[in-house]
């Protein structure tokens, strides 16, 4: 993808979210904790949403804006 259709910064953050954590956790395979993995097959068919380039930077902002709340608490 290029780096005109997407912020990198939301990206990180869509991963990093509780729904998309809790899809990567459902296509996790191996036995052991330290040898679980997830093909790119699997990656693959995680829905991440991709609103506009500028509604991403939005997004991003805002939650920066808000954890420097979080932040003083």
């Amino acid at each position: 993808m290029s780096d005109e259709l997407f912020d990198k910064d939301y990206i990180v953050t869509v991963l990093n979210s509780p729904k998309i954590r809790e899809q990567i956790i459902g296509l996790m395979s191996g036995m052991d904790k330290q040898q679980v993995n997830v093909s790119q097959d699997k990656y693959k068919t995680v829905f991440i949403p991709l609103p506009p380039l500028a509604e991403q930077k939005r997004i991003v902002a805002k939650i920066e804006e808000l954890m420097k709340y979080c932040d003083k608490l």
